[in-house]
């Protein structure tokens, strides 16, 4: 009994660590991304990234130029249209698509 409770703490805290660098990974490379389209205070990044390592939200566009123009440059506005010329399709590699 002692042998299954060591390999169930062992593997529990595996499974844990594993957890937490996938996490960390994700939250960091949504943290250059965010960075690069220009979000550089952390009050508004911070949930950003959280939603975005949790997988509740993801970027669209290259560089998640998508989530700038929904969270900075119009903040609040939750239905309308907005014209992207020269987008392609105006799915793959959009940067606007919602």
């Amino acid at each position: 009994m002692r042998h299954f409770r060591a390999v169930a703490v062992i593997l529990v805290a595996v499974f844990a660590i594993a957890t937490a660098f996938y996490l960390g990974f994700r939250a960091g490379s949504a943290n250059a991304v965010h960075e690069l389209v220009g979000q550089t205070d952390a009050s508004k990044r911070v949930p950003l990234l959280v939603r975005h390592a949790l997988g509740l939200e993801t970027p669209r566009a290259l560089y998640g130029q998508d989530l700038w123009l929904l969270y900075d440059l119009y903040p609040g506005i939750e239905n309308g249209y907005f014209v992207d010329l020269g987008s392609a399709d105006g799915i793959d590699s959009s940067n606007t698509a919602a």
